[in-house]
């Protein structure tokens, strides 16, 4: 391998990287928010409900 290969592998790998921890950040983003909403829609729900 060449130097040249090896820094194109490291940036594959630190943009893979950077890609997952991004999509990790979107999944966890996108949870919150649907935890936040359904726990609204059970407060309404509730108060309603009364």
């Amino acid at each position: 391998m060449t130097p040249t290969d090896t820094a194109s592998a490291t940036t594959l790998a630190e943009t893979a990287l950077v890609e997952t921890l991004w999509g990790g950040r979107i999944v966890a983003s996108a949870f919150v928010f649907l935890a936040t909403g359904l726990s609204w829609v059970f407060v309404a729900t509730a108060m309603i409900g009364q």
